[in-house]
């Protein structure tokens, strides 16, 4: 019997998203990868979730905005994908529309945004380096 995929990637969206502990999790996980040190009653945390509408039929896993100068992406993923970079650009772009406001993004004046950082949880069976 094989797992399909869309319950694994709920499961990692719920663990680090949704979840009741979803927030503590995340902050744990960006932690680990990023070797930080952020405490959960230090920081400043939101949820970005990607809209859907009926052009947009992809989703992320989990982001998170950390401090209004992070925006973090952690994208699971069980089989090896050479378009990951993409797809997370194609996902932070998405959620910066929601940040910036229309009218701002016509305006001379620099409008500041959260600074991406990208993560891919890899769990396949391919042998991979740690990092890459």
């Amino acid at each position: 019997m094989a797992f399909r995929k869309k319950y694994k990637d709920s499961v990692f969206t719920d663990l680090f998203g949704s979840d009741r502990d979803g927030k503590k999790n995340f902050l744990e996980l960006y932690n680990a990868l990023a070797g930080t040190d952020f405490k959960l009653e230090e920081v400043s945390l939101e949820r970005k979730v990607i809209e859907q509408a009926l052009y947009k039929t992809f989703n992320n896993d989990v982001s998170w905005e950390i401090n209004g100068k992070l925006i973090v992406l952690v994208e699971h993923q069980s089989t090896v994908n050479g378009n990951m970079p993409f797809r997370c650009l194609e996902y932070v772009t998405r959620i910066y529309e929601g940040i910036v406001p229309i009218r701002k993004r016509y305006a001379e004046k620099v409008y500041k945004i959260p600074n991406p950082d990208f993560y891919v949880v890899y769990v396949g069976k391919d042998k991979l380096p740690p990092e890459q």
